[in-house]
């Protein structure tokens, strides 16, 4: 089905911005930002921005600070949070490209922390290695070895060899 002209796509962001909030309980500035905020969510932060085209992608500080207040993802609210300085000061707006652009960064990482916080992790199953182990199950097993923390890519190798001493 079509969107009618002149219909605007929203995105809740009310769990989002709620874990947000009390991960960034401490966070006052850059230099607390990079103390206190989890690697897998400066990751996700940083990969967001960077799907701004035509622009220096913006730092995950930043983009945490926009999602962190938004209920709502939309052009519309993007466009208020964006301009209220250029508004107050006379300046010319941002253009409807940058705008958009911020909000699919924001909607991109609201989808990626959702997914982080249900546990949506799906894979395709095929089988990784000669006794039969499927991908889904290489992540549970390496997840159940470090207390629910994801491992890094270089370290699943030798975790799994480990496991099957």
């Amino acid at each position: 089905m079509a969107r009618t002209k002149g219909s605007v796509i929203v995105t809740k962001n009310i769990e989002v911005k709620e874990y947000l909030q009390k991960v960034g309980q401490d966070i006052y500035d850059y230099n607390s930002f990079t103390n206190f905020i989890p690697e897998w969510l400066d990751d996700l932060l940083a990969g967001s921005g960077n799907l701004q085209t035509g622009t220096r992608p913006p730092s995950s500080y930043r983009v945490f600070r926009m999602i962190s207040v938004l209920d709502e993802i939309s052009t519309i609210t993007v466009a208020e949070y964006l301009n209220v300085k250029r508004i107050a000061t006379g300046e010319k707006l941002y253009s409807t490209t940058t705008i958009k652009n911020w909000m699919n960064s924001l909607v991109c990482a609201n989808k990626a922390i959702t997914h982080h916080l249900r546990g949506d992790f799906t894979y395709n199953d095929t089988v990784v290695d000669e006794k039969g182990l499927k991908a889904s199950q290489v992540f549970k097993e390496a997840t159940i070895l470090y207390n629910g923390e994801v491992i890094l890519a270089k370290d699943l190798h030798k975790q799994l060899q480990h496991c099957y001493k």
